[in-house]
């Protein structure tokens, strides 16, 4: 601390002195850089961050600025999802290839194909993070059934197929199937959609990757569907350590560069060539054999990390009656039927019973 004339200063971490706000200012800078017109009611630490920004500070900043927002009614209404208490994380284990896919469709897209493609269906395995997908014109039942029997007719027929509730995934035809051939469909909850995590992933990835190689005809994203499955198949996944590629065939795929500037690995492969390739293969096999038990390893501690994260932030919300709380409105919610201004959750409610 230093005195700057009738002012008391602090400095930060830059050097930068900031201007020491007393009790009596407080509120007024809270309102002005929350709810103000320079404010924008953001978080909590980002409403903090820009008021040092701005040049005040006082000890109990940070503490403040989270009271606040969390007494503001608009942030109450208007907040997304997010803002709901977190239950602590239930990651889902498996240990086997192709034993369980999570599936989900992207759209309705925004143009449409240029050959009429309105959705994205992806399905990714929950082991090796091996990803399909189809363009699809018609989210319905026959198209989701023809897919599931290709995924069944290239990698046999999984233990479990995790989808979200929209009607096209619970048909009559779909349940037969699966009846047949012992498949488990098992659904994420209507109140917590992302329980269908691993597709969401895929999801925000794959489009990710068609965005950033789209060029000025938008039209064209369906042409460009398999070379992000390519792209996606090829790259390391965080959780396993390894591309899907090379836990689904033993070796990393050879790109058309690797021939022209061969890498030490192919230069490898190539000096194996004297050897009998099923010597080749099984020593291969054997290697993969090796690599998915660490896989094992490697995403049961990178699922308990991300866990530990998670439920450093996760607290169960305890209601009580005559609790007053808000409500999530899907229609509200969906841009195509409301305002993207409309408030997305209404109330208040009073709690008049709780059901255990």
């Amino acid at each position: 601390m230093c005195l700057l004339t009738e002012f008391c200063s602090k400095g930060d971490i830059n050097g930068v002195l900031l201007r020491c706000i007393g009790t009596g200012q407080v509120e007024k800078i809270l309102h002005e850089f929350h709810d103000g017109e320079a404010g924008g009611h953001f978080a909590p630490r980002v409403t903090a961050l820009k008021i040092m920004k701005a040049g005040y500070y006082w000890p109990t900043v940070f503490n403040d600025c989270y009271s606040w927002v969390k007494k503001c009614r608009k942030c109450a209404f208007f907040a997304g999802k997010e803002r709901l208490a977190a239950l602590p994380l239930r990651p889902i284990s498996v240990d086997q290839p192709f034993m369980q896919w999570g599936l989900d469709f992207i759209g309705v897209i925004n143009p449409n194909s240029s050959q009429g493609h309105k959705w994205i269906l992806t399905a990714t395995d929950y082991f090796t993070k091996w990803t399909e997908a189809v363009a699809l014109k018609e989210a319905n039942e026959s198209n989701i059934l023809d897919f599931y029997e290709g995924i069944v007719m290239r990698f046999g027929a999984p233990a479990t197929i995790i989808s979200d509730n929209a009607l096209a995934f619970l048909g009559t035809k779909i349940t037969e199937w699966a009846v047949k051939n012992c498949v488990y469909l098992s659904t994420s909850s209507n109140y917590y959609p992302q329980g269908n995590g691993q597709a969401e992933s895929t999801n925000k990835n794959l489009l990710r990757i068609i965005r950033r190689n789209l060029d000025e005809n938008q039209r064209t994203w369906h042409a460009k569907l398999k070379s992000a499955l390519w792209a996606d198949r090829i790259t390391p996944k965080r959780s396993t350590g390894s591309s899907p590629y090379k836990l689904v065939y033993g070796k990393e795929a050879v790109l058309p560069i690797s021939l022209e500037l061969p890498a030490l690995e192919l230069m490898k492969q190539l000096e194996l060539a004297e050897f009998e390739p099923m010597e080749i293969r099984y020593a291969e096999l054997m290697e993969l054999e090796e690599m998915r038990e660490h896989t094992i390893q490697t995403i049961e501690k990178d699922k308990a990390l991300v866990k530990r994260i998670f439920d450093k932030k996760a607290k169960a919300r305890i209601l009580q009656t005559r609790d007053l709380v808000l409500k999530w409105d899907d229609d509200r919610a969906k841009p195509r039927k409301n305002s993207k201004f409309d408030a997305i959750w209404s109330g208040p409610y009073m709690i008049i019973e709780l059901q255990r």
